[in-house]
């Protein structure tokens, strides 16, 4: 029997209305086809995961701040400030593309445009599931920092291109604290590969499933490579440019650094490469050291594609879906726009609408005869959720970071990255060795 996707005949006579597109498309086969469809299908899900992290993260990062700082952060625009950064982005979109006169216009767009293709490329191959990855590489960690390896370079062109002392000095600070903390960060992530016997980040999640021999807890990297993991978290953060290693582009000293004469979109793309390489960074931490979408102990199942509902456990389910998807939508309209904004008639409502779906969804529960959860929906739900809440730990940590440390001066910080990380990843991987050897 053939494999069928969703919707077939639907999509077949859409096709067919295409003409050579309807022609190739029939060409392929079933299995063409539905490789395809599954290709495309998980870049949507992987490509709308990292578009909505470029819209939390950011929001959390300013109202942490704002707590941490007794500030208010952003308060107006949507419930707790929640659209504020899509006002900022479409404030930026709309404002006058500025380049300065003397400025190399080649240089000028094509460092913009490669930082971000680049940051870009850099997503291809995270695996978010066992299942879910753009493109599931046997070199996938090495295809992620030949990316970034890319950076630099543009950076360079960016600062030089813009004709100004400013945005030149942040260039070359930029490619020296990159280069300082590229090499700690690789050889950390070395010590995971050679732990896992594979490239693949997959594979290198995988790995982490077995026991560590006490307290239930899964191997995960962390627990040998404890160096490696603070190393791989502290350079991780250092490449992104980020206070305290806000070094290019002290605006104490140097405006903005490279950013200075970019204005408009150019500016927000640069602003959006910085957040989707922290999100990558810290990805890849969860990915390399933290077990990714494993749980924390042995007992805690990786899947649940066999999990079955029957006899009373289907009403309670059917009714836990209902007063969530109920009170879910309540409260998505709440925060996203406020519409309501006395806080005793939000929480009745919002009960209300719950306790209306719990009833409703588990009367439909006892109608519906015994019927199976597909697991494999269900196991990617709980891989993305521990995903997710691992990596906005480390979010939160990378966060606190920027709010209560002061900016390390540039001759320090390169000397950290090149005499103290440098030989403390390559310890680290000394004992990646000792461990392997006796595994």
């Amino acid at each position: 029997m053939s494999e069928r996707f969703p919707y077939e005949d639907l999509i077949d006579d859409l096709f067919e209305s295409l003409g050579p597109i309807g022609d190739f498309w029939k060409g392929l086969g079933n299995s063409g086809q539905f490789f395809l469809m599954s290709a495309l299908l998980m870049v949507g899900v992987a490509g709308l995961f990292i578009m909505i992290q470029q819209l939390i993260v950011p929001w959390v990062e300013r109202k942490v701040m704002g707590r941490m700082q007794s500030r208010r952060g952003p308060s107006y625009v949507g419930y707790a400030g929640t659209l504020q950064l899509l006002a900022d982005t479409l404030k930026l979109a709309v404002k006058q593309d500025i380049v300065p006169e003397d400025a190399d216009k080649f240089g000028f767009t094509f460092a913009i445009a490669g930082i971000t293709i680049s940051a870009s490329l850099a997503c291809a191959p995270l695996p978010f599931t066992g299942r879910i990855v753009m493109s599931d590489m046997s070199i996938g960690l090495l295809y992620i920092f030949a990316a970034f390896a890319l950076f630099p370079p543009l950076m360079f062109v960016a600062g030089w291109a813009s004709n100004s002392k400013y945005s030149l000095i942040g260039g070359f600070r930029s490619c020296a604290q990159l280069l300082a903390y590229e090499l700690p960060l690789m050889v950390a992530a070395v010590s995971a590969v050679l732990l896992a016997g594979s490239a693949n980040l997959t594979d290198i999640v995988e790995a982490q499933g077995g026991e560590l021999g006490f307290l239930w807890l899964r191997g995960w990297y962390i627990w040998p490579l404890m160096i490696g993991f603070w190393l791989f978290l502290i350079s991780g953060i250092a490449e992104t440019e980020r206070i305290p290693f806000d070094i290019p582009e002290a605006e104490a000293e140097l405006v903005m650094g490279v950013r200075t004469e970019f204005a408009g979109w150019r500016y927000a793309l640069i602003f959006f490469v910085e957040y989707m390489h922290l999100f990558i960074n810290l990805l890849l931490v969860v990915l390399l050291f933290m077990g990714g979408w494993l749980p924390f102990f042995t007992f805690m199942p990786a899947t649940l594609d066999d999990f079955v509902v029957s006899g009373i456990s289907n009403i309670f389910l059917m009714a836990f879906i209902g007063a969530g998807f109920f009170g879910g939508s309540v409260l998505a309209v709440y925060l996203l726009f406020g519409f309501f904004r006395k806080r005793i008639y939000n929480m009745k409502f919002f009960l209300i609408a719950t306790i209306s779906g719990f009833v409703l969804f588990g009367g439909l529960g006892m109608i519906i005869d015994d019927w199976t959860i597909p697991g494999e929906l269900l196991t990617e739900i709980a891989q993305l959720t521990r995903i997710f809440v691992k990596t906005y730990i480390l979010v939160f940590l990378a966060v606190w970071a920027r709010a209560a440390l002061p900016r390390v001066r540039i001759d320090q910080f390169l000397s950290i990255g090149w005499s103290k990380f440098l030989p403390l990843a390559i310890f680290n991987l000394l004992i990646a060795i000792i461990v392997a050897g006796a595994y």
